[in-house]
């Protein structure tokens, strides 16, 4: 079944960018995704058009896919050996205080997929977290076919090519995000994704002696950089600088030790060569409309963006200070943006000596984003000061388990799986990865199978069901 995980990324309703699509086939395919999915008709007015065509695909996918995992584990329980490691315990809670806290959420659709979201890591971590290290290693090949799959549609959308096969596709206006995005339906979640698969192929290329398969997971590095770079999505920027950083304290002994420091600073050198080569792009291909949105997000907007998200996080302490104890319920964040947002309006006009420039400044703090862009906080203003504390004990507790699984075993193995995962706590610091199925069900494959290392080694279990 770890199959269904690795096909995910490939689910769509087949390449079809265009939302509504002029083939009325396709347009009643994604009016019944909508219907199934969200529950109501014609929900898609003035949303974008990769919401039906790829989110809720793919979440439809997962959810039977889980489903399907619960059973399949619900009936073998007694057959076989399955171990919870404490993660699970945490997440348990988690999703515990989540679904009491339902109860009093102001978006129960977004509170039931907050819900379901946990529910999904659970089952899915203990799913992969009891495979045997023959199946895991397959895995890892799974999740570097599609870093090598996506970084090829990710050049191809880049040069256009990929709209040219599909001539009904639409094709953004320059200066929009939605032109490199492979088969994951939006430029981040794809820079997000790459950058968690991007250090399972980085392990994969240090523990294989073979030079032939060197070669082509180097090859496979050097186009998901390359990808990575080109989205200019500054939270993956971040997660590779800081992972890589991570992965050279833990093993910066060992990799001395087998002369394959080298290897580091070739990677260095590339990441410097790639930056170089999409400068001379950008200068000699000026009509390009992906290396155009790339000048764009280089741009002065870049430096407004990045104090935007300052504001949202400022906006998000003030959620947290009106709510500390309980929060606003789960998955009430969106509804109290517009609540926030409504009151900052009523107390401009309610202010008639209040400056324009002030006025100004209240509208961009109430501005509505849908996502506070940190998980951490999100967690805080939905679920409250319980809510935050346990998912920071889970981050912090994966990483005090790697510290003590490489006291007891230090191996580069270790890292087959931890960095990938763990790339994504660093991303969920500026970005919103699991709110996203793409990459949640992604981070959900890796920490299960990251923890099989944990058990093989019997870190940080809470009790084994023996046969």
């Amino acid at each position: 079944m770890f199959y269904l995980y690795l096909i995910m990324p490939y689910i769509v309703l087949p390449f079809m960018y265009q939302f509504p699509a002029t083939n009325p086939i396709i347009t009643a395919m994604q009016m019944t995704m909508a219907e199934v999915v969200r529950g109501f008709p014609n929900y898609w007015a003035g949303l974008y058009y990769n919401i039906p065509v790829y989110y809720d695909t793919k979440e439809l996918y997962m959810t039977i896919v889980v489903i399907i995992v619960a059973v399949y584990i619900i009936m073998n329980w007694k057959k076989r050996s399955f171990r919870f490691n404490i993660s699970y315990i945490i997440l348990g809670v988690l999703l515990i205080v989540m679904i009491l806290e339902y109860s009093y959420s102001q978006d129960p659709y977004s509170a039931l997929k907050s819900c379901k979201g946990v529910f999904l890591i659970i089952i899915s971590g203990l799913y992969f977290s009891n495979l045997s290290e023959k199946i895991l290693k397959i895995v890892a090949e799974g999740v570097a076919i599609f870093a090598l799959i996506n970084s090829i549609i990710g050049l191809l959308q880049l040069f256009m090519v990929w709209y040219a096969w599909f001539p009904y596709l639409e094709v953004p206006n320059q200066g929009s995000n939605g032109f490199i995005f492979g088969t994951i339906g939006h430029i981040n979640q794809f820079a997000n994704m790459l950058t968690m698969s991007l250090f399972v192929v980085v392990a994969l290329f240090f523990l294989c002696k073979s030079k032939i398969k060197k070669s082509y997971y180097f090859i496979i590095i050097a186009l998901t950089l390359f990808n990575i770079i080109l989205t200019t999505c500054r939270s993956a920027w971040v997660a590779v600088l800081l992972t890589a950083i991570l992965f050279i304290f833990f093993h910066w002994k060992h990799l001395l030790q087998t002369k394959q420091m080298k290897w580091v600073f070739l990677f260095i050198l590339l990441i410097i060569i790639e930056i170089g080569v999409l400068k001379f792009m950008i200068h000699h291909m000026p009509t390009n409309p992906v290396l155009g949105n790339n000048a764009y997000k280089t741009s002065a907007e870049q430096v407004d963006s990045t104090h935007g998200r300052a504001l949202l996080w400022k906006k998000n302490l003030i959620f947290i200070g009106e709510h500390p104890i309980a929060g606003v319920g789960t998955g009430g964040y969106w509804a109290e943006e517009q609540a926030f947002y409504q009151q900052t309006v009523a107390e401009i006009n309610s202010t008639p000596d209040m400056t324009q420039a002030q006025a100004n400044g209240l509208i961009k703090l109430a501005s509505i984003k849908e996502h506070s862009h940190n998980e951490y906080l999100q967690q805080f203003v939905e679920n409250g000061i319980l809510g935050f504390v346990l998912l920071v004990v889970l981050v912090l507790g994966i990483l005090v388990s790697y510290i003590k699984l490489n006291k007891k075993h230090s191996s580069l193995e270790n890292s087959l799986f931890f960095f990938g995962m763990f790339s994504c706590c660093f991303i969920a610091c500026f970005d919103f990865p699991w709110h996203m199925i793409h990459t949640l069900t992604w981070f959900a494959m890796l920490l299960g199978c990251y923890v099989a290392y944990l058990n093989k080694n019997s870190i940080f279990l809470s009790f084994k069901e023996k046969n």
